[in-house]
């Protein structure tokens, strides 16, 4: 144990003497506050994913114990960072655009309205620049699973970055830009979510992959995300319940004539 820890010891003090503190601070200051924000959004999806995970039937849990965990994880470097910084914030190019979904995240577009066969919900994705250089001609393809599409709009809520939709025509695969991102900065991509007709919310778990390709550094970067937010328990299935048919019994005596029967019922989305 004492040679592990000066192990790392070492590692620190050697990748610290790389970069001066003027450097570090400069790189680092500016974007305070964007960080500490970022670093609160996992320590919500952590919570989040803990109680789903409770709350999950058998065949969900493990998703959502893996995204508790992970989610877990990147609070705690969160935390490392913010002691560690003069470490953690070396220039790098590639590698350094992350996302999450914020569904069920209090704040944000929740997917409480998507019906099968029926208009589109809002999905909220966080995406984050954690890096120290800009990014700049990025594109974010996202990669829905069977059941779900894209839903015909886009759009952000961010100082720092716009979403646009830039080639839509393969809804289950469109593609969005984003402008620059300053370091250290978010964009939260309000994207169109529809759950098509044929869509099986008790088999697989349904999901997203996202694919993201941007310059940063002067080097053509790609990152590949897979398996971002779990969309089975927000898609609602209408079912109808039948309270009353009057009258109960209905007698049809030719082919010619109308019969009719007045059904009244609700219907409610599970």
């Amino acid at each position: 144990m004492k040679t592990l820890k000066f192990t790392i010891f070492l590692w620190f003090m050697f990748m610290g003497s790389l970069y001066s503190k003027d450097q570090i601070e400069i790189s680092y200051s500016p974007h305070e506050a964007a960080f500490k924000q970022a670093k609160g959004t996992f320590m919500v999806l952590q919570d989040y994913y803990f109680v789903q995970y409770q709350k999950a039937a058998c065949e969900h849990e493990n998703h959502y114990y893996m995204m508790y965990h992970l989610n877990k994880s990147i609070y705690k470097s969160c935390q490392a960072l913010t002691a560690l910084k003069n470490v953690c914030y070396a220039p790098m190019a590639c590698g350094q655009i992350t996302m999450a979904s914020l569904v069920a995240v209090p704040g944000f577009a929740n997917l409480d309205q998507l019906n099968v066969c029926s208009v589109p919900d809002t999905l909220a994705l966080l995406i984050y620049n954690d890096g120290t250089s800009t990014t700049t001609n990025v594109q974010l393809q996202l990669d829905f699973d069977p059941g779900l599409s894209y839903g015909g709009f886009a759009y952000s809520k961010s100082n720092s970055a716009t979403v646009t939709p830039f080639n839509v025509s393969d809804p289950t695969r469109p593609i969005f830009n984003i402008s620059n991102m300053a370091p250290n900065s978010a964009v939260i991509a309000y994207v169109a979510v529809k759950a098509n007709c044929d869509v099986d919310i008790t088999g697989a778990v349904i999901s997203l992959d996202a694919n993201i390709n941007y310059v940063s550094g002067g080097m053509n970067c790609q990152e590949t995300l897979e398996n971002v937010g779990e969309y089975n328990s927000a898609i609602k299935v209408p079912v109808l319940n039948l309270l009353s048919v009057t009258p109960p019994t209905r007698s049809i005596t030719n082919s010619t004539s109308s019969f009719c029967q007045d059904m009244h019922g609700t219907i409610p989305y599970y």
